[in-house]
């Protein structure tokens, strides 16, 4: 019995292929310096976060916004407690 031989041919780099990889980390590096992505502001669905962190230290009120998958109570807590000893948070300037 004879046994075939499956393995598949290993393809290797080519010359094209690491060009197209140089220019694309090339544009990937050139973006991030013209953003410059550095600083502390809210990410995809941090805003909700600050926004009932915002609502229990101005307002006084523990309020969700229906943006919210799950309510956090705890996390809000720990983050009003934060921005209670820091009033000119970043976090609350765009409400503020």
């Amino acid at each position: 019995m004879v046994v075939p031989d499956v393995r598949k041919p290993v393809r290797r780099i080519g010359r094209g292929d690491a060009a197209m990889l140089a220019m694309l980390v090339t544009i990937w590096g050139l973006v991030v310096l013209a953003i410059d992505p550095v600083g502390d502001f809210p990410l995809n669905d941090d805003w909700s976060y600050g926004l009932a962190v915002k609502y229990l230290v101005v307002d006084g009120h523990l309020r969700f916004t229906d943006w919210l998958s799950v309510p956090l109570i705890t996390q809000v807590l720990w983050g009003a407690l934060f921005t209670n000893f820091r009033p000119g948070s970043p976090w609350l300037q765009p409400w503020g």
